[in-house]
């Protein structure tokens, strides 16, 4: 950053550099920087400490100043005197955090920089892009990448990281609530994405076994291909339910609940002999259940084709887990499950 002023005396432009203005500048962006970085680590923002590593960072943008040091400017020089300041600056009890915290202090360098050239190149006019603005006496202000983009990027910086660092932290909010889940049923298996829902209490009155809610076109995949066609064109639950063989009716359960509206319904839902649900790198077999039967989908962009009850994911401690079978990662739902409850209800009825 620089003063263009013209000599009278020689007739040339002579460049005045305010090295108190270069300091401040460099104290103002390192402070910057590290509040960013703390923010995004968690850690604690203790003042005397960010000031004291931004006063390093901006101590050392005045080595430009003296050739002779001029090789301390180099690469790995400026790692060096960054990793300082963010020792001196951020509070670390490990050296893996304290790495975490380096490079989360680049990161927010390198988008406020981006950020910064950005707004250098997509903004025209010498003003802003060129980083110029006309003064009187005929001074030029000038300022390396546009001081008023630095002065812009910041914030929109900021903004940017700040969201980004928020939608992260949903995801992983979110991430513990979709699951893979396996249903075997007589000789069929079927695998699919659920949804824990914290909301979803329902149980069978007369067994007291949690009730997960799963789309029909899941559950036909578990039945011969005449019944399975059939439960999907069905207009209702209750004509499907008849035309089943006895040895399949008899796995049938139907299942009376209230939604969140109040409205007293029933549905129909199906024992299966097995549930295991994907937790980390291992399968862990589900305790008994049913699987109620919804002809609508559950979720809106189809990220998930059950809601789960959340007493599946506590295991049978009696069963061994499985081993984990090679698979994708699925991504978060964001659509919220009905809440269900069964209280209202002192029994149900089976089919026979």
């Amino acid at each position: 950053m620089y003063y263009t002023v013209p000599n009278t005396t020689l007739g040339v432009a002579m460049h005045v550099i305010y090295a108190d203005v270069v300091w401040f500048i460099n104290l103002a962006m390192d402070c910057v920087l590290l509040v960013i970085a703390g923010w995004m680590a968690k850690r604690p923002v203790r003042w005397r400490r960010i000031i004291s590593g931004g006063a390093m960072g901006a101590c050392y943008s005045m080595i430009l100043f003296v050739p002779v040091l001029s090789p301390l400017t180099t690469w790995p020089g400026k790692v060096v005197m960054s990793m300082l300041m963010v020792l001196v600056a951020i509070p670390v009890r490990t050296l893996l955090e304290y790495l975490r915290v380096c490079s989360l202090f680049y990161f927010a360098a390198f988008v406020l920089a981006g950020a910064a050239l950005a707004l250098h190149f997509a903004i025209p006019g010498a003003t802003l892009a060129g980083g110029t603005m006309a003064l009187a006496n005929g001074v030029n202000f000038v300022g390396q990448l546009g001081v008023f983009a630095l002065m812009i990027a910041v914030p929109v910086g900021v903004v940017v990281i700040y969201s980004a660092i928020g939608w992260s932290r949903r995801k992983q909010n979110e991430a513990g609530v979709l699951y893979r889940v396996r249903v075997n049923f007589f000789e069929k298996s079927v695998e699919f994405i659920g949804l824990a829902d914290t909301g979803n209490r329902l149980r069978d009155p007369v067994s007291r076994r949690p009730v997960c809610l799963v789309e029909a076109r899941v559950i036909a995949q578990l039945l011969p291909e005449d019944m399975g066609q059939g439960l999907v064109s069905a207009p209702s639950l209750s004509n499907w339910l008849l035309g089943l063989e006895d040895n399949y009716s008899r796995r049938m359960t139907v299942i009376p609940y209230r939604s969140a509206g109040g409205r007293e319904q029933w549905t129909v839902a199906l024992r299966p002999d097995a549930v295991t649900i994907e937790q980390g790198d291992h399968w862990q077999q589900a305790p008994p259940c049913l699987l109620a039967i919804q002809q609508n989908p559950l979720s809106v962009e189809g990220e998930f084709k059950a809601i789960l009850h959340t007493d599946l994911l506590m295991g049978d401690d009696s069963l061994e887990n499985h081993s984990n079978p090679p698979g994708n990662q699925h991504s978060v739902a964001h659509t919220a499950a009905p809440t269900l409850d069964s209280s209202s209800h002192e029994s149900g009825r089976r089919c026979r």
